[in-house]
């Protein structure tokens, strides 16, 4: 029987370091540490039936839920070694980590994901009408994201524009008059740009605008583009502006590739100078990608930082058959270790360590956090609740959650340009593979974390699914096969 409540479950959070076999042997030794290495998991017995593995026991490869049918998760710290220098506080480190009881019919799901780069918001204007004589063309540029909602509320919309003036081409002896106009169009955009300087003066605007030369240039081929490819996109008075590429500006220009008919993997990013503007046809379409929002400097509990483009031409572009745009939505990074310290602040932290964060309104401590910002993550959660009894049934009262983190890198056997993005997304494949990694920061997949945690809580977890409650499994997680990979 489910009791109606509005709780929401408390959380532990775990965090695995390096390529460690699960713990083996008890817990508990003779001296002063416990028997689990610092970063490293173990699978506890809390079954005082078991005839297999009592109180305090770590599982085994072949364990089941009906010879163990409660277990905790421990994680081992830097006072495993030496219970000693455990913070009697419970602000720095304590001699262990560990989850509630689970128990085996108390299992609500097991969900898996795997760290997920992202994708920029970006978009591409193709097939612009030739510019006619003594029209003035201009193009707006609405700007999407989270953060752009606190500052302009859901009732206002952050829109800036460029525009090229109405002049005769012929009288102003003016070669390529689309040129002419994009050129403009973009110097003007990116005059607004945090990725432009102009005479030491910098935008504030989250994207950037390039000019691109449909059936290839002079400039970058974008099928090539890496991600630590530098574009360099403009020459103001002499002075070359670069962006260096990402993951995530990667994936955003396969997307588009992927998605306009005209761009190609052969179409080039193109140096756009204005003092040069129309002497030949060096761009005839725009690409505009949304940039990161910079966090604040001390403290940003904000995970979402993408920006969603939306080009919109008007006046003189509009005047024939309308230029074709096409939007890749900006896709957010998950599983990155930012955002899980944002979660490990909001609530995780106080189940771990001391619940004072905030005595009589003073600010004290949130306690030891195991997330690292700068790693990425494979998420293991386990939902699970605890019972009370009344006269006649048990009733669920406390909802729980076991979020276990396994370091996941890209992998290394995959060379991330735009090309071989491009082959995945036509393939319906994630943009970038990525796996459950050793941690190394090689891009090489787990050959021991993976493997143990799969044959003793993976394991576990299965038989108790397939023996008792028949729980949802989730994300990544194969029912009946693969778990963690």
């Amino acid at each position: 029987m489910i009791k109606k409540s509005n709780k929401l479950p408390m959380e532990v959070i775990l965090v695995a370091t390096g390529d460690q076999a699960l713990a083996v042997g008890s817990f508990q030794t003779a001296g002063n540490s416990v028997n689990i290495a610092n970063g490293a998991l173990g699978v506890m017995s809390y079954d005082p039936n078991s005839a297999v593995q009592p109180i305090g026991d770590y599982l085994l490869a072949g364990d089941d839920s009906n010879e163990v049918q409660a277990i905790r998760i421990v994680q081992g710290t830097p006072a495993s070694a030496n219970t000693l220098n455990a913070d009697i506080w419970e602000v720095g480190d304590k001699s262990h980590i560990e989850t509630g009881t689970i128990r085996k019919n108390q299992i609500k799901s097991v969900a898996v994901k795997k760290y997920v780069p992202g994708t920029l918001g970006a978009a591409a204007v193709t097939a612009f009408p030739t510019p006619a004589n003594d029209v003035e063309y201009l193009m707006y540029l609405k700007l999407d994201s989270t953060r752009l909602d606190k500052e302009y509320s859901t009732m206002n919309d952050a829109i800036t524009y460029g525009s090229s003036p109405a002049i005769n081409y012929t009288t102003a002896g003016i070669t390529n008059s689309l040129d002419y106009v994009l050129s403009n169009v973009l110097f003007d955009l990116n005059s607004q740009s945090r990725a432009v300087t102009n005479n030491g003066l910098r935008g504030k605007q989250d994207y950037v605008v390039f000019g691109v030369k449909v059936g290839g240039g002079a400039g970058q081929v974008i099928g090539t583009v890496t991600p630590t490819t530098v574009l360099t996109f403009q020459t103001i008075n002499g002075v070359a502006q670069t962006i260096t590429s990402s993951v995530p500006m990667v994936s955003a220009l396969a997307r588009l590739v992927q998605d306009n008919a005209a761009l190609t993997a052969t179409s080039t990013i193109e140096n756009v100078n204005l003092s040069t503007a129309g002497a030949a046809a060096k761009i005839d379409a725009l690409i505009i990608v949304g940039l990161p929002s910079r966090t604040a400097a001390v403290y940003d509990n904000v995970s979402q930082t993408y920006t969603k483009v939306i080009p919109n031409p008007a006046k003189g572009f509009n005047t024939g058959v309308d230029p074709t745009v096409t939007i890749a939505n900006p896709v957010e990074p998950q599983n990155t270790g930012a955002k899980w310290v944002i979660e490990d602040d909001n609530r995780a932290r106080l189940s771990t360590h001391t619940m004072q964060a905030q005595p009589h309104g003073d600010w004290f401590a949130l306690g030891k956090s195991y997330v690292n910002p700068a790693k990425n993550y494979t998420s293991y959660i386990i939902e699970y609740f605890d019972t009370e009894y009344t006269l006649t049934n048990p009733i669920v009262t406390s909802p729980k959650k076991a979020t276990l983190l396994f370091p996941a890198e890209i992998l290394s056997s995959f060379t991330v340009n735009v090309n071989n993005v491009i082959t995945r997304i036509a393939a319906s494949n994630t943009p970038v593979p990525v796996s459950t990694s050793n941690d190394a920061g090689t891009g090489t997949a787990s050959a021991v974390t993976v493997a143990s945690v799969e044959a003793i809580l993976s394991a576990w977890l299965e038989h108790a699914r397939t023996t008792g409650t028949n729980f949802q499994v989730l994300g990544d997680a194969v029912a009946g096969g693969t778990y963690l990979s």
